[in-house]
């Protein structure tokens, strides 16, 4: 969830941030570690949550699921540059993560809440 949230404030930050090179620079290269943080971790998931005979078909459908993220963020940015302007990409960009992250966040939290009210009824 860090990886999605740093993404997104890079993503937001970078027009402010477009006056000063060294200020980008950080910026790409905390985005470029969020997201190989986002994709190690998720690939240690799938292979976690396969059966070790099903894991290459796993990590398959993984790859394809990631390059579809790739190709639809594509897309809207197309839409984005048509309708707005280039410079509106990354608020576009970063107030669709933030809302994913805030998304991921709250179904987390009710997913632990029903592990540990599941488990205080078993105890």
């Amino acid at each position: 969830m860090s990886a999605l949230t740093f993404s997104s404030l890079s993503m937001l930050a970078l027009a402010a941030a477009a006056e000063l090179e060294i200020a980008v620079l950080l910026l790409v290269i905390l985005w470029g570690m969020s997201h190989t943080m986002f994709n190690i971790s998720f690939q240690n998931e799938t292979l976690h949550a396969s059966q070790q005979d099903s894991a290459a078909i796993a990590m398959s459908l993984q790859s394809g699921i990631y390059n579809v993220g790739i190709a639809m963020g594509s897309i809207l940015g197309g839409a984005v540059t048509d309708n707005l302007s280039v410079g509106d990409i990354g608020y576009v960009g970063g107030i669709l993560g933030m809302a994913a992250a805030m998304f991921t966040a709250a179904v987390l939290i009710a997913a632990m809440k029903r592990r540990d009210a599941s488990g205080a009824a078993g105890a």
